[in-house]
């Protein structure tokens, strides 16, 4: 059952993260491609679509609300943007029992 958004969330690694999810994910959210970026960010790659995104970003799109910042860093990524509105953001594991 979804819950609120309430919990303290950062994700460590991004793209280790979106490895274990894209056998979950519909496509075309299953063919993007994640690396890390310097700053604990990330850049995902869908065809010739490129977005970055800082990591105080990165828990919202995965499990969390996509608006504000996030939604308008991905209304500008074309098909990638909306491949990864279309397969997230995924249930957020209950704080305490898990570690992902």
């Amino acid at each position: 059952e979804p819950t609120d958004f309430w919990r303290t969330v950062k994700v460590l690694r991004p793209g280790a993260l979106f490895e274990k999810l894209r056998p979950h994910l519909p496509a075309p959210a299953a063919h993007v491609e994640v690396e890390p970026t310097d700053a604990e960010g990330a850049r995902f790659r869908l065809g010739d679509d490129e977005i970055e995104l800082p990591a105080e970003c990165l828990a919202r799109l995965f499990f969390g609300d996509i608006s504000g910042e996030t939604a308008q860093m991905l209304d500008g990524a074309g098909e990638l943007g909306a491949a990864l509105e279309h397969g997230l953001p995924v249930p957020l594991p209950r704080y305490g029992y898990n570690y992902t």
